[in-house]
């Protein structure tokens, strides 16, 4: 359903995917200037063809010297931007990008189209629909059957998820009120199995209802009363209509609450507000020493949740955390919702897999097939660990999934994508577009002609969809294409914890002594993100030694070293025990600090690296960097 039959799991991979990235050596520099030199050329063409005409006098007059002198201006400052190309720069979540994905970008760019519906985009939105058939796979759903589109980011992917889960939850109450005003017997399916007269439901049994049954809701209900009587009903009540205040006439106060980790991006704060739940509605799951969620805390969250005669709206599971690259067990996430729904209290599961969901290629054969990991040359260790494989391998047991190509699929931003693992969830999303020739969206479309009507943004450039599909046609997605530069960028993310971990215990001069340091990383990574600390080993103080990585990190904060500057540039990350818990509370005590110190102070703040770039590994990057770190530590001695 989410996209044209002509979709092929894994296109031919005729070039190394380390031969497709601009790099800095200028080696692919004519090339480069080549592939643009073609896409402008071509493009211009099809200006000059039938849709062109000759033109007037105005239409050959000629652009004033001003675009000049102020491109030259532009360019001087574009000059400062973050240096992403650079394997020096391992801050955030930027590396440098494929070819074929800034090449894609601009050729889609120059015609710019929006993919809102296909008479808007009639090249570019099946060129989406194909990136999102690609992506379902990678995830496990079975592209037939599954929904999804691009988006800018994993922010707005996340957010339609749980506009889903929402949605879904409130849609149960106008199905009642259907079936209660035209006088029809609606049999649903219970979580023990059995059946009911949607009209005999309380409350609590329609917020309570398997998220299967509520999917397959509307086709039966258009079955029996009409696409319009269906349509007018969901327009008057819950989210479409009244808002979330309408089910209170049903005695609902809560629509149910979203159990996610600690390690949650910051978007789900503003998700919490904008979907109208508030941010009272999240509950975060306690986490393991891995900074992974606990599946068993979750059981205990949702018990305390049906104890208290409250819904839970969803559970977020996180592949690849934004501050640690952890990876939460999926599979026993999978297995607490099936335990827990035939206990009485089923929820949507949506993975935020908008870093790691590319690390699935790993997994997957030159068909497209799951099969067992193959250990790449040049990675340190077992990677993936069998605890990330396998919850890589459960990702097709979440209703819904973010995945953001921008990211580790080495693309332009902005390129986000939301994946349904079910079509049929669009019945509870379409929204009328009364201007578009099709104005009253067929939710059964398959695969539909446009996406507006399912989805938040009302604008959305056609130039990421040509990006992302010819970086998917020269770098299959499977193991030895997107597979091969997830483990290179591992085998750097390996360099760089040896690096970080022969500092410890150095003895570095500080006045007319020596002072012994410890540092430590945090944990293990499950993909390519380190975040560690140093403390000097007298030290016994929590805010002093946050004190001492502050100021050990100004060494390689971006506007420390700039965009030019030949050095290494990292990020932070503060670790607060609101979200956290008590999970990091024994890594301060590696570095000789009390556990008591944890509780006092209740935040530690750490130096962060995120190792994308497939160039860091095996070329010295690594020991440069710790020259340069033992230089940061020395400097922020007294």
């Amino acid at each position: 359903m989410v996209g044209p039959a002509k979709f092929s799991p894994s296109p031919p991979q005729t070039t190394s995917p380390d031969a497709l990235f601009l790099g800095t050596d200028g080696a692919r520099d004519d090339l480069f200037h080549a592939l643009l030199a073609d896409v402008v050329e071509d493009h211009l063409r099809w200006r000059r063809g039938p849709q062109g005409h000759p033109g007037g006098p105005r239409s050959r007059a000629r652009p004033s010297a001003q675009v000049r002198a102020s491109l030259a201006e532009l360019k001087g400052r574009l000059r400062a931007s973050a240096p992403f190309h650079s394997p020096y720069y391992i801050a955030h979540m930027a590396s440098d990008v494929l070819v074929p994905g800034l090449v894609g970008y601009v050729a889609g760019l120059l015609y710019n189209q929006n993919n809102i519906a296909a008479e808007k985009s009639p090249s570019t939105t099946p060129l989406e629909l194909e990136v999102a058939a690609e992506l379902a796979s990678l995830v496990g759903f079975d592209p037939k059957r599954a929904w999804g589109h691009l988006t800018s980011g994993g922010t707005v992917a996340n957010f339609e998820g749980l506009w889903a889960a929402r949605n879904l939850k409130a849609f149960p109450f106008a199905a009642r009120e259907l079936a209660t005003r035209k006088g029809f017997a609606f049999r649903v399916r219970l979580p023990d199995g059995s059946a009911e007269d949607i009209r005999r439901l309380s409350p609590v049994e329609l917020l309570n209802l398997p998220v299967p049954e509520v999917l397959r809701m509307r086709g039966r209900l258009e079955e029996r009363a009409g696409r319009r009587a269906v349509s007018e009903t969901l327009a008057a009540i819950g989210p479409a209509g009244e808002g979330l205040a309408s089910l209170g006439d049903s005695g609902v106060t809560s629509i149910g609450r979203i159990l996610l980790p600690g390690t949650k991006h910051y978007s789900w704060l503003k998700i919490a507000e904008a979907l109208g739940v508030g941010r009272a509605s999240l509950r975060f799951v306690f986490l393991d020493e891995k900074m992974r969620m606990k599946p068993r805390a979750l059981e205990a969250r949702v018990r305390e949740c049906r104890d208290g005669g409250e819904a839970v709206l969803a559970a977020v599971t996180v592949v690849g955390s934004t501050a640690e690259g952890a990876v939460d067990p999926v599979d026993e996430v999978i297995r607490v919702q099936a335990r827990e729904s035939r206990k009485g209290t089923p929820f949507y599961v949506h993975a935020d897999a908008a870093y790691g969901g590319y690390a699935r290629a790993l997994l997957r054969d030159d068909r497209g097939r799951l099969t067992k990991v193959q250990r790449p040359a040049g990675t340190a260790g077992a990677f993936p660990s069998t605890e990330v494989a396998r919850a890589l391998a459960a990702l097709p047991g979440c209703n819904s999934v973010t995945v953001d190509p921008h990211k580790f699929g080495y693309v332009p931003v902005p390129a986000g994508a939301i994946l349904f693992r079910d079509g049929v969830v669009r019945g509870v999303l379409a929204t009328p577009r009364p201007y578009f020739s099709r104005g009253v969206e067929d939710w059964r479309e398959n695969p539909p002609s446009s996406i507006g009507g399912f989805i938040l943004e009302g604008t959305k450039p056609g130039a990421a969809a040509a990006a992302c599909w010819l970086a998917h046609a020269c770098v299959p997605l499977n193991r030895t294409g997107y597979g091969h530069l997830v483990a290179r960028a591992r085998a750097g993310a390996d360099e760089l914890a040896a690096a970080v971990r022969s500092t410890d215990g150095r003895a570095l001069p500080s006045g007319r002594g020596r002072v012994k340091l410890r540092v430590k990383i945090l944990c293990e990574p499950d993909l390519n993100i380190l975040c560690f600390a140093a403390n000097p080993a007298s030290n016994r103080r929590l805010a002093r030694m946050n004190a001492f990585n502050r100021a050990v990190f100004r060494h390689f904060a971006i506007e420390e070293v700039g965009s030019e500057g030949g050095r290494f540039i990292l990020s932070s990350a503060t670790f607060t025990r609101e979200e956290y818990g008590d999970a990091p509370a024994a890594r301060p005590g590696r570095l000789g600090i009390a556990r008591e110190e944890w509780a006092r102070v209740g935040q530690a703040f750490l130096m962060r690296a995120v190792v994308l770039s497939p160039a860091f590994a095996g070329e010295g990057h690594a020991a440069r960097f710790q020259g340069e770190l033992v230089g940061a530590l020395t400097d922020a001695l007294p």
